[in-house]
């Protein structure tokens, strides 16, 4: 009976102590504080949409009024991540489901800027108020980070694109992985990031590049892969590509060349 009862305890304690992933579903972001108070510290602030992982949730409980609403739960403490520290939050604004979702593939999905930092960019510029980057997201469906992506022109921010290429004949590869940030003033900007991901789900990173569209066909950069038009077999190509006229046809210039050996990627 004893072995039982300490079965049972040790079990309480994996539940209140362990980890779990929940996403911030407060608009205006939530504050992280250093204690579980409303009076201690802040510390850091989470933005909507944002994954956080859970180390425990305090027995201090924590009633606000939101839009005449009132809403009800505890103080929760949670790991550090690589843009918030180690702290309090208020789980009344934590979410099990995933939000804030953009960009959608078969087995990605990209997030969004929250709304809010748009709408409130040119107050705070107005105002003298620093205005903190976006952090978008690239998680598989398991709602796992993969990688992300930086996003502070709010001015000429337009939308994000992700797609998904497959394997284009490279080794040890499950998917590449594409995703395209626009921006849009005079010209049209297009900034790229080619993610390879492996067949033990290692993420490689390709070096970024950005494509400036204004009028007409312009010169464009690429990637090439081998089962490309013009690829060869274990070799990733960084290239200038001038597209095709009526009188001239189309001209590619290999600028850099990658070997890739199923397991990393080495510029020759």
């Amino acid at each position: 009976m004893k072995k039982l009862a300490l079965v049972f305890i040790l079990v309480s304690i994996v539940s209140t102590y362990g980890q779990n992933i929940q996403f911030v579903n407060a608009p205006n972001g939530l504050i992280i504080r250093k204690e579980p108070n409303k009076t201690s510290e802040r510390i850091g602030k989470l933005q909507y949409g944002e994954r956080v992982e859970i180390i425990k949730q305090t027995e201090f409980p924590l009633s606000i009024i939101d839009e005449g609403a009132e809403i009800n739960g505890f103080w929760t403490e949670i790991k550090e991540t690589n843009y918030s520290p180690k702290g309090f939050v208020f789980n009344g604004f934590l979410s099990a489901k995933a939000i804030n979702k953009g960009n959608e593939t078969e087995n990605f999905y990209l997030t969004k800027v929250p709304p809010l930092m748009i709408k409130n960019y040119w107050n705070y510029i107005m105002n003298s108020i620093e205005v903190k980057p976006a952090i978008l997201y690239l998680r598989n469906k398991q709602d796992e980070n993969l990688s992300e992506f930086s996003v502070s022109e709010f001015e000429s921010f337009d939308n994000t694109s992700l797609y998904e290429l497959g394997n284009k004949g490279l080794q040890n590869v499950k998917n590449i992985i594409v995703v395209k940030i626009n921006y849009s003033s005079c010209c049209s900007n297009h900034y790229y990031t080619h993610l390879i991901q492996t067949n033990d789900d290692k993420i490689l990173e390709l070096p970024d590049f950005d494509y400036m569209h204004c009028d007409g066909p312009e010169p464009y950069k690429n990637y090439l892969f081998p089962n490309d038009t013009y690829g060869i077999k274990d070799k990733i190509l960084f290239v200038n590509v001038q597209p095709a006229t009526d009188s001239i046809p189309e001209n590619i210039e290999v600028l850099k060349t990658f070997s890739f050996n199923g397991k990393s990627i080495t510029e020759e």
